[in-house]
């Protein structure tokens, strides 16, 4: 089994859902640049 290491990704994202919006984190490994952003549950397609 191969171990993976941060070259094996593009980047890296992290989502806290919580119950009134949902905030995204994405980190690029190759810069790493972060990008925030958040959504209300409002925009979010229920299925």
């Amino acid at each position: 089994m191969k171990v993976l290491t941060i070259d094996d990704f593009a980047a890296f994202i992290g989502i806290d859902w919580a119950d009134k919006k949902h905030d995204i984190c994405e980190i690029a490994t190759t810069t790493l640049k972060n990008t925030a952003s958040s959504t209300s549950l409002t925009a979010i397609r229920r299925v």
